[in-house]
């Protein structure tokens, strides 16, 4: 009695084990599966009832049978009439059995397999997420911009032909065979599966690119199906060299390299078009495992092994000769620096934010914009090597840091903005764009004072005293101006009071004509900052009004540009992915006499008195060229 019950204890076990693991693979094989395989069961199950009722009737046959026993010979006399009815009658069970297996299993294929797949047409049509490029005048990359996935589509005539071999001679040497589906693969795939107990790929390049695209890397046999009918779909619908170029352009490398130009200027820093056999293997190998190819991991030795597998694939396959496969082996691949590419940080994010306000964070970050600007690389890389040596020159009195802007007066485009000595250095601020934050800008800010005046009934031969003075203004200190010296020049022309900067007459000529009016001039030459009025008395002509240096080179623009503000003009084109032009602006060439006056280096060195700079500008306002209807 012990022994049954723990006979039938081991049972239940052995069945509720059993029936949790049918359920785990009922689960995994999804609703379908499930179903298919009930309705396989019934049509064997019936298939077998009624191959047992044939076997019943010829044994009752053979016992009924009347026999005879004379002349030594068995002579049956029973009827066999029924005989072939039965048969006819069992095989109508088994063809009905199959036909309503045949119509399940194709609703069921349709159900879940047909309708849950996209229009494979969309390959081309849908939005792959792409990298904005940012570049100067003359086509030089400034910096690439892009969120999850760093990609920069191109045509498959554009890449190397090593690229296409590579690539086809790891992943799949019957793509130019096959209708989509790999029935070899599928083969090995399924051995591997049984031997391994793990699912194991077996994808053609075309079903790469479809799971890639719409499916995912869920593993299921679903999502398998899916995976065979949509490639077959594709294969149907775009020509062979089209499927490899949109593969090429949509597996991921590693990282955020997505497609192959990305990969080959992310490890080589060169376009696809220029990689050589070796350099092109390497990259082909990446795909199966990015981590664990990629040269900018722990062992290169990893990568370098895969390529070699690759070569040796290429060889086998006739893309390359013997001879080919040994320099390839041996050739020292040199890696691109694994690290941040970018250059005039601080205009390259400026422009971002232009972007941004215009377009829309997601423009930036998928859309795929190439977007030329106004910046000429050789003027910023100079006026950079000027701001760093000018800071260091100045570094015995507490200076750390400076910042510098070019622009042409003429169009307004900005040709070089250094926004701080050293974009990286976060201790001393670097990474803020002193070039559009807000500060004091002390003396300079005295032209619009007077270009205010010079619009309102004064010339440059008005005069004005420079002698002691003081405001009592309501709810305030009395306000005391005094000169940087502490002294006093007396009775003065406008034009030597702004060419030595004196701040007495600068503060009486405001007095004159009210704060209000000088706002107002100062919004009229480019000042974005003074919006709230109350803030400012008469000391806002002594740079009391935070603006920014971008503002200030717009107000000395427009004194250069005879009284006609020119409008920012930072970006010169726009073009998004497809090719379609959405914003351009006709740019001027620079000439070299240009560069050579805009390179800033005479500007910042030079060493002359205050006067004779200040004649030379107010000679070309001395007519009054000022005027309001010119703002």
């Amino acid at each position: 009695m012990v022994k049954f019950r723990h006979f039938a204890n081991i049972s239940k076990k052995t069945i509720l084990a059993l029936l949790n693991a049918t359920r785990s693979i009922l689960s995994f094989l999804g609703k379908p599966f499930y179903l298919i395989l009930v309705f396989i069961f019934l049509s064997i199950a019936i298939t077998a009832t009624k191959s047992q009722q044939i076997s019943k009737f010829l044994k009752s046959v053979n016992l009924r049978g009347k026999y005879s026993k004379s002349n030594s010979e068995i002579i049956q006399t029973s009827p066999k009439r029924h005989l072939p009815r039965r048969i006819f009658i069992t095989f109508c069970y088994f063809l009905l059995s199959i036909c309503f297996l045949f119509i399940v299993s194709s609703w069921l294929f349709t159900k879940y397999i047909l309708s849950e797949i996209p229009d494979p047409t969309t390959l081309t049509k849908r939005k792959l997420p792409t990298a904005t490029k940012i570049y100067d005048r003359n086509g030089k990359l400034l910096y690439t911009f892009y969120k999850d996935q760093n990609r920069t589509p191109i045509e498959i005539s554009k890449m190397s032909k090593a690229v296409i071999d590579a690539t086809i001679a790891i992943e799949d040497k019957e793509f130019f065979k096959h209708p989509g589906f790999s029935i070899r693969g599928i083969t090995r795939a399924f051995w591997q599966n049984i031997k391994n107990g793990t699912l194991y790929g077996g994808s053609t390049i075309t079903q790469q690119l479809v799971k890639n695209a719409f499916l995912g890397s869920e593993k299921t046999y679903i999502r398998k199906l899916k995976e065979i009918t949509l490639a077959i779909l594709v294969e149907k619908q775009f020509p062979k060299h089209k499927i490899l170029e949109m593969y090429l352009n949509e597996v991921p490398y590693g990282g955020v390299a997505y497609g192959i130009e990305a990969a080959a200027q992310i490890y080589f820093g060169k376009s696809a078009s220029e990689l050589s056999i070796s350099e092109a293997a390497l990259l082909a190998g990446l795909p199966r495992s990015p981590t664990t190819y990629s040269p900018f991991g722990e062992n290169t030795n990893i990568a370098i092994a895969r390529r070699n597998e690759v070569l040796q694939q290429m060889h086998s396959a006739g893309f390359i000769s013997e001879e080919e496969l040994l320099k390839a082996k041996e050739e020292q691949v040199v890696f691109a620096k694994n690290q941040i590419h970018i250059k005039a940080p601080h205009f390259v994010f400026y422009i971002r934010d232009i972007l941004e306000k215009e377009y829309g964070r997601d423009a930036i970050n998928y859309n795929g914009l190439t977007v030329i600007t106004s910046l000429d690389l050789e003027i910023q890389e100079k006026v950079e090597k000027i701001v760093k040596e000018e800071v260091e020159k100045l570094k015995n009195m507490n200076v750390k840091n400076g910042a510098a802007i070019v622009i042409n007066p003429k169009t307004g485009e900005i040709l070089a903005m250094v926004g701080s000595k050293d974009y990286f250095d976060t201790a001393n601020n670097g990474n803020v764009n002193m070039t559009t934050t807000p500060r004091q800008p002390g003396s300079t800010i005295k032209v619009v004072n007077y270009a205010n005046a010079l619009s309102n009934g004064y010339t440059l031969a008005t005069r004005i005293d420079d002698t002691p003075v003081s405001y009592k203004i309501a709810g305030q200190p009395t306000y005391t101006p005094k000169n940087y010296e502490g002294g006093f020049k007396g009775a003065m022309t406008l034009r030597s009071a702004l060419a030595q900067s004196r701040n007495i007459p600068a503060v009486k000529t405001l007095n004159h004509f009210g704060v209000d009016s000088m706002i107002a001039m100062g919004k009229k030459m480019g000042i974005t900052t003074w919006e709230e009025k109350t803030r400012f008395g008469l000391s806002l002509t002594l740079g009391g009004g935070e603006t920014t240096l971008l503002d200030m080179s717009y107000v000395y623009a427009t004194l250069a540009n005879y009284g006609k503000r020119p409008k920012i003009n930072p970006i010169l084109s726009i073009t998004n992915a497809q090719g379609k032009m959405i914003k351009k602006t006709i740019a001027r060439k620079l000439t070299r006499s240009q560069k050579e006056f805009l390179n800033c280096q005479t500007c910042l060195r030079q060493n002359r008195p205050k006067s004779i700079i200040f004649q030379k500008t107010h000679a070309k306002v001395s007519k009054s060229l000022i005027q309001e209807s010119h703002f």
